[in-house]
């Protein structure tokens, strides 16, 4: 994953929000990169490689806390895309 890659879908995927109780588990913020790769047409790196890109990123990585990403929340149409093929979403 180049920096570029990264950088694109933090711009267009994320927003962040220091004064705010959402928060994005890691899962979650996988998924919605796969989405975000599936609407760009670019193949996704595994979960492994793309955790440690967000934490050589740095902004990612300081929001964690207790298994999430504190202060975040999603936007944009790789969002959509999360939301609408992701099963977790509707099972409640």
């Amino acid at each position: 994953m180049t920096r570029d890659d990264l950088t694109h879908f933090i711009q267009e995927s994320l927003v962040f929000e220091d004064d705010t109780a959402d928060a994005l588990d890691a899962e979650s913020l996988y998924g919605l990169y796969v989405s975000w790769c599936h609407i760009n047409s670019t193949r996704p790196e595994p979960e492994e490689s793309f955790s440690s890109a967000c934490k050589r990123q740095g902004r990612l990585r300081r929001r964690r806390h207790h298994g999430a990403y504190t202060g975040l929340r999603m936007q944009g149409p790789a969002a959509r895309d999360y939301v609408m093929h992701n099963d977790a979403c509707w099972s409640l």
